[in-house]
């Protein structure tokens, strides 16, 4: 649950989930510190797998108020999140 900023420092995340059909999570809501952001939209959704280590992880193109960003679940239920800059 670790997120980089601009200078570097790691900084926790909570992502919270919806319970959706068949057992499917989707994330509604990001944390960061003490202030939530829900999920506008999910743009885009794709599970992707590392073909050099062999990790695998869910890969979210979201949008945060007025920001998109790509948020990575891996299945160790680590999170990463990164914005892109518009």
């Amino acid at each position: 649950m670790m997120m980089r900023p601009m200078n570097d420092r790691p900084r926790t995340i909570k992502v919270q989930f919806h319970s959706g059909y068949k057992g499917e999570e989707i994330p509604r809501s990001v944390t960061f510190g003490h202030e939530e952001y829900p999920i506008e939209k999910i743009i885009a959704r794709k599970r992707v797998l590392d073909h050099r280590t062999g990790k695998e992880w869910e890969e979210y193109k979201i949008k945060l108020k007025d920001k998109t960003a790509i948020l990575k679940i891996y299945d160790s239920q680590e999170y990463e999140i990164t914005f892109l800059i518009s």
